[in-house]
């Protein structure tokens, strides 16, 4: 499997948590997770599975705030993302810099 895409679910921390765990997963490029519980707790748990191979994150409106936001810049198998979505969630224009700088400037997307 290369693509997960599940929105508007209850895929929240222990979803992510199996998501992160699960092997045959590691090889996924595309992830969308949005409209969901998953939170910081959830990218936590995303930052540190290994999916280097992931090019696509979406989590738009996932309730992802600033301190998800740390996890997923201190995070080293998601640091090849093309392309990360985190419309309708609490992120201060300081760690979306944050953002812009460490994955590029038409990588990231967000509310205004």
């Amino acid at each position: 499997m290369r693509d997960l895409v599940v929105i508007r679910s209850r895929v929240g921390p222990p979803g992510a948590q199996a998501i992160a765990g699960s092997r045959p997963l590691a090889r996924l490029s595309q992830l969308v997770l949005d409209g969901g519980p998953l939170g910081d707790g959830g990218l936590a748990s995303l930052a540190t599975a290994p999916l280097s191979g992931l090019r696509l994150l979406s989590l738009e409106g996932s309730g992802i705030t600033d301190e998800g936001v740390r996890e997923l810049l201190a995070s080293e198998s998601l640091g090849r993302l093309k392309h990360l979505n985190l419309k309708k969630n609490t992120i201060s224009k300081e760690m979306k810099r944050a953002l812009r700088e460490r994955y590029g400037q038409g990588v990231c997307t967000f509310s205004r």
